[in-house]
């Protein structure tokens, strides 16, 4: 299946060069493609980083310090674009659309709907209480995007 992800967004990124230059642009992304993991993950130029534009790159000045707007963007894109952030690409940290979480968290739960593994101990507090933000958007409808 991995190699089936690895042409299919290989072709995609190709065919669709996109460039981000604004965290509007970020969503966007994240809006039309479902999932984006931030940095490279295993599938080459398949991340944010990677489809920054060449002015909305990591920067370092002299003095040490740095400026790199795709951290600065992530938190507006996870409060204004109807996503999530976390480790969900191999361990490495990435977005999902509140369109594509259940799929996610389907593959992440081996075959188990949240209430059976909460009802059996599986699933934690915290998890209960993500699923529990993502159940009320559902519910009003803001999880189309």
């Amino acid at each position: 299946m991995s190699d089936y992800f690895d042409n299919y967004f290989k072709n995609m990124h190709v065919a669709n060069k996109r460039e981000i230059h604004s965290c509007p642009d970020l969503i966007e992304c994240i809006r039309q493609i479902g999932f984006l993991p931030l940095l490279e993950s295993g599938v080459q130029g398949f991340c944010a980083e990677g489809m920054m534009a060449e002015e909305c790159r990591f920067i370092q000045f002299d003095d040490g310090s740095w400026e790199w707007p795709l951290w600065t963007w992530k938190g507006t894109a996870i409060k204004e674009g109807n996503c999530v952030y976390g480790k969900f690409f191999n361990g490495k940290a990435g977005f999902i659309s509140l369109k594509w979480l259940p799929y996610f968290v389907n593959y992440r739960r081996s075959g188990y709907d949240f209430d059976a593994r909460w009802e059996d101990g599986l699933a934690n507090r915290r998890e209960k209480s993500i699923m529990d933000v993502y159940f009320v958007k559902l519910l009003v409808g803001e999880t189309n995007q």
